[in-house]
């Protein structure tokens, strides 16, 4: 209890000095107003349709637009149940464009932190500036990749035996070189 009041206590110090710190800075523009970056990645049906093995439709589609972020996310779902698990498969697409990197940065990291004691991660090399892979091996597969002041992830749900992780990682290399 005494943790999570510190926080709360805190955390409004914390970006105050964080924006005060951005309007000093030259570099900083807090400018979110190109979404053509956010827009233009993304996963194709034919792309979707290698990673999971199988025919999938483009299920659900969002934009968020709140005071230090852009969201755009996907959702693909396989046509048709694995006839083995009877599973139905979603790959979730998500890429968030930050106010600056230094928010996009703490993002990735609080999904590092929160996520520290499971089994079944490896960071990855050669994807942006740092790029992170956990999977059960089960039951989902999640790649989270930030590049500057963008983060995407690229999840599925409810894996089966035609997933590809090969497909996955490129596909997920390809668009982080869009972005």
């Amino acid at each position: 209890m005494k943790k999570l009041v510190l926080i709360l206590m805190f955390s409004p110090i914390y970006l105050f000095a964080c924006s005060k710190s951005q309007q000093n800075n030259p570099l900083h523009t807090n400018d979110l107003s190109d979404t053509s970056v956010v827009f233009n990645a993304a996963p194709t049906k034919i792309d979707v349709e290698k990673i999971l093995g199988q025919s999938a439709g483009l299920t659900d589609q969002k934009k968020e637009i709140k005071d230090n972020l852009i969201k755009r996310s996907l959702t693909y779902t396989s046509l048709e149940n694995e006839p083995e698990t009877n599973r139905t498969v979603n790959l979730n697409y998500i890429l968030t464009k930050y106010a600056d990197s230094t928010l996009a940065r703490n993002a990735y990291d609080d999904v590092l932190k929160s996520n520290h004691n499971m089994s079944g991660q490896t960071s990855l090399i050669g994807i942006g500036n740092e790029a992170w892979y956990h999977s059960d091996n089960e039951n989902f597969s999640v790649i989270i990749v930030r590049k500057g002041d963008k983060l995407l992830l690229m999840k599925i749900n409810k894996m089966t035996r035609k997933f590809s992780m090969e497909e996955l990682k490129k596909v997920t290399k390809r668009i982080v070189s869009e972005v």
